[in-house]
């Protein structure tokens, strides 16, 4: 899920995050071109379910290691890899590009 990575909590524990509008539209846009997006989260969370819902897309959670997960996504599905989300995720992509400059 593509947030702001600010977790809010309210009194009773629940948590909550703030998605942007327009990262939907982003998804909107590759669905019409017909190109596969995935959410990798190390978070088994019903926030990351319903977003995935919403926005019609497939999520892997309670991922250990997002590396090899988009890399098993990439290899399993034959697609190249576009990454959005935190500064942790352009550190993936760096990794993941030379990963497969190396193959």
């Amino acid at each position: 899920v593509l947030t702001n990575n600010i977790v809010y909590i309210d009194q009773d524990g629940k948590e909550m995050v703030a998605c942007s509008r327009s990262d939907g539209l982003a998804f909107d846009v590759l669905n019409k071109i017909n190109k596969p997006s995935y959410i990798v989260s190390t978070e088994k969370n019903p926030v990351v379910t319903a977003r995935a819902k919403k926005l019609n897309i497939v999520a892997y959670q309670n991922v250990e290691n997002k590396i090899s997960a988009v890399q098993d996504i990439s290899f399993k599905y034959s697609s190249s890899i576009l990454l959005f989300g935190s500064v942790f995720s352009m550190r993936v992509a760096n990794i993941i590009s030379l990963i497969f400059r190396s193959a």
